[in-house]
């Protein structure tokens, strides 16, 4: 890129307050790779500024009729040109030249000594280019010229086809020969390989009969007759396999039968012996009576089978590089495209799709945490409810440490490309061990017992056998508020209300902790009942209800956060079948995580979800025209990472046709990829495109219609990657009162076809999903009163196709 257009900046540092400085800098649409913001950091006697460790944040702003919003930058975006004169470049970014109007400008420095600075407001403005106005009107033009000389060069490349074709012959005869000669080689190489073991075999013959020569003529034979004869001296003295049997049947979870102080005391005990084993504490052994010499035998030093709590020192360890902390971040859960922003902590949307954040990482208050790496914006420090407290500092560039707030409970952290989720790590710093940990830790997974044998282990042998399934899912209360007993939703800061749990009728439920206002029973149409009422068979410890007959749904009241008793808060609430409460805190699903169903082919592998919003939208915020806006979206990618432990990249658009999306998907490479499902087609509906013909494989196909680019793409990837696992989603059924109602059947069946066609496994989510006109109002998000259609589930939705989707992607791996 060549800098054509450079706006120079001076940056002073001195404090004194500035009005915003109005560059009167304008920058063009049509200035791509040439913009560039130069900026110039003085010192206060007019000196540059030495930028050595420091850092730039630039701030930038645009407009939206009235409403102004942040543009995001990144770190890698900002240039440092000359650390000792204080020059930074930032090129003018062609995401930003496509906006057009005013752009307000913050600079701020971080230096490395901990101190900051608030240096600079100035503005400048893009315009539209007159050429970007002119391309549209001016595009017939353009395009019959272009048919012209594409029909010019057509008739010049069919003459050229025809050489090259030729001589591709001669050279495919040339090289069968050279292929032949290869062939010849090789047989011949085989043979002297054939030659060579055969010699082998002779020397280690050779060698044998050496050996057997001189041992003789050493006498070197007689010591190994001797030792034969012990040998069998040894196997007429040694204890049978009854007597051994007999003793380790007396051991009973590896206690002994008694102790004593002495081994005189042992022997003064049982003169002529007895069954069971004993300790003697002078010299830590085990003694067991030998009936065949009718005398005490040691049997070595005593080891248990069972460790005592905190018995283990750092003394008795080998390996002193166990000390310190487990890795705390989980690279299976980040979600890219997206940042955790420094002053505010808002997730905020990136430019570069590599970027990342983790989840919400428990950690405590007051403790130093390392960090394997750092943004520029690092990330965040959150409270137990998580709200915002402050940036993760970097003033610690020698261990990149921070030390968490006193009321933190959370943080979040901020990656990208340079920074692989997969090799990252958070832990507890400790001051004794500062390099630890000197190579990467995975987080800690539950082990699967996918080994064992079907029928080997039964769930009683485990030492928690209960496997109960918590009904509460924490992820859907609605805080600040509560369902008194006529059904209202009533504000109160204390309490939170859960969202409505499906139930059976006539069935037996309980509770940890019970209220005045327990909750409320709906029926299948989610229509209140009556309040919720507890059995007498209620009490201290298990709180019990049973639902009425026509109940197929309850919404719960608990405490928000940790207020109130611990038993009824957000972190320990549960919702159970059955007369027993869970006993610990329990997330939302069957607590015993190793029964998991699912393939483990995928564990710590990737797949890639090609789509459009509807898998865009997982772990994204529903948008302004949904009937819950502000609240994440909890989409089918979630349930697959869960289900198979695997890394899912989201391909996902919004907005997107098939076409759309086949365009990426040919830029796209799969080589490390396991799994590519595809998830289109709504949109070629709501954009009124031809649904068109299935053609045979191997077509010119009209990518113009919903059949050609389908098959278009499949096919890309077919030849590109010809093992690739492939797995094609049809779309449930939508409506849109604009286009007549429901999406019509044509798509699925030509769907349908082209799935049979390349024997590519498919899921007819429009005839399997259970989605319908009787419960679209209750699955759908889309707010009918702001929109003319029904496209994006809600959660509740997103549960229900995601358990077929994830047992879809089951049967494909195997």
């Amino acid at each position: 890129m060549v800098d054509r257009k450079i706006g120079e900046i001076t940056v002073p540092t001195e404090p004194v307050s500035r009005a915003t400085k109005i560059t009167g800098f304008t920058f063009k649409s049509y200035d791509k790779n040439a913009g560039v913001l130069q900026f110039e950091i003085k010192n206060q006697d007019g000196s540059p500024t030495d930028l050595i460790d420091a850092t730039i944040r630039l701030f930038m702003y645009i407009y939206q009729g009235e409403e102004k919003k942040e543009f995001p930058i990144f770190d890698n975006q900002i240039i440092t040109e000359s650390y000792i004169q204080g020059i930074i470049k930032y090129p003018i970014p062609d995401m930003l030249l496509s906006y057009e109007g005013k752009v307000d400008v913050n600079v701020y420095i971080d230096f490395p000594d901990g101190s900051h600075t608030d240096n600079l407001a100035f503005s400048f403005t893009i315009e539209k280019s007159i050429i970007d106005h002119n391309i549209q009107a001016n595009g017939d033009y353009y395009f019959k010229d272009f048919i012209q000389l594409i029909e010019a060069a057509s008739e010049k490349s069919n003459q050229l086809v025809v050489k090259i074709s030729e001589q591709l012959e001669e050279l495919a005869t040339e090289t069968n020969q050279s292929l032949a000669n290869v062939e010849q080689k090789a047989v011949e190489v085989e043979k002297n390989l054939n030659k060579i073991e055969e010699l082998y075999e002779e020397a280690d013959t050779y060698n044998k009969k050496q050996i057997d020569t001189k041992l003789s003529d050493k006498g070197e034979r007689a010591v190994v007759e001797k030792n034969q004869e012990n040998i069998s001296r040894l196997q007429t003295t040694k204890a049978d396999q009854a007597f051994v049997d007999a003793q380790f049947a007396t051991i009973v979870s590896g206690a002994p039968k008694g102790t004593y102080n002495t081994f005189s005391e042992l022997q003064a005990a049982y003169p002529n012996g007895t069954d069971g084993i004993f300790l003697v504490l002078e010299n830590g052994h085990w003694y067991y009576w030998q009936t065949e010499t009718t005398s005490w035998e040691d049997g070595g030093v005593y080891q248990s089978t069972d460790i005592q709590a905190a018995s283990i020192t750092p003394d008795k360890i080998a390996e002193t590089t166990i000390q310190g902390s487990t890795n705390l971040f989980n690279w299976k859960n980040v979600i890219y495209g997206e940042y955790v922003d420094n002053n505010t902590g808002k997730f905020l949307p990136a430019a570069n799709q590599q970027v990342y954040h983790s989840e919400y990482i428990p950690v405590s208050s007051g403790k130093r945490y390392k960090f394997s790496s750092w943004l520029g914006i690092p990330g965040a420090w959150f409270d137990e409810g998580k709200k915002f407290i402050r940036s993760i500092s970097r003033a610690d560039t020698t261990n990149m440490t921070d030390k968490a707030p006193e009321n933190a409970a959370y943080l979040v952290w901020n990656g990208d490309a340079q920074r692989p989720a997969t090799s990252a790590m958070i832990t507890e710093f400790d001051a004794n061990y500062p390099t630890y940990p000197n190579r990467y830790l995975p987080y800690q997974e539950v082990a699967s017992v996918r080994w064992l044998e079907p029928t080997g282990i039964k769930v009683a042998n485990f030492s928690a056998p209960e496997v109960q399934t918590n009904l509460f899912d924490l992820e859907t209360i609605t805080r600040g508020y509560f369902i008194n007993n006529e059904a209202v939703i009533t504000e109160n800061a204390k309490f939170a209300v859960s969202d409505y749990i499906p139930v059976k009728p006539n069935t037996v439920y309980s509770v940890p902790i019970t209220f005045s206002a327990q909750g409320y029973y709906f029926n299948e149409l989610k229509e209140p009942i009556c309040a919720i009422q507890h059995t007498e068979a209620s009490n201290n410890n298990n709180r019990q209800f049973k639902t009425p007959s026509n109940a197929r749904y309850v919404r719960l009241n608990l405490y928000a956060g940790t207020t109130g008793s611990s038993k009824g808060n957000e972190n320990f609430f549960s919702l159970t079948e059955g007369e027993n409460v869970l006993t610990k805190a329990t997330e939302y699903g069957v607590n015993q995580k190793w029964l998991n169903p699912y393939s483990k082919k995928l564990f710590g592998k990737k797949i890639v979800t090609f789509g459009d919003s509807i898998t865009w939208y997982d772990h994204q915020l529903f948008v302004d025209k949904t009937t819950m806006p502000n609240t994440r979206a909890i989409g089918y990618q979630t349930y697959l990472r869960s289900a198979f432990g695997c890394e899912v990249n989201n391909q996902g658009i919004s907005g997107q046709n098939t076409k759309q999306i086949g365009t990426r998907s040919k830029a796209f490479d799969y080589s490390d990829y396991s799994l590519a499902t595809f998830f289109a087609g709504v949109n070629d509906f709501g954009q009124s495109r031809a649904v068109g013909t299935v053609q045979a494989i191997g077509s010119s196909f009209d990518e113009n219609t919903y059949c050609g680019a389908y098959q278009s793409m499949l096919e890309d990837v077919l030849k590109r990657f010809p093992t690739l696992r492939i797995g094609i989603i049809i779309p449930y059924k939508v409506w849109n009162t604009q286009l007549g109602g429901l999406m019509p059947r044509e798509f699925t069946d030509k769907l349908v076809e082209i799935a049979k066609l390349y024997s590519i496994p498919y899921l007819n989510l429009y005839d399997e999903a259970q989605i319908n006109e009787v419960n679209k109002d209750v699955l759908f998000v889309d707010d009918t009163s702001q929109v003319p259609y029904q496209y994006h589930l809600n959660n509740e939705g997103y549960r229900m196709i995601s358990s077929y989707i994830v047992s879809f992607v089951n049967q494909i791996i195997g």
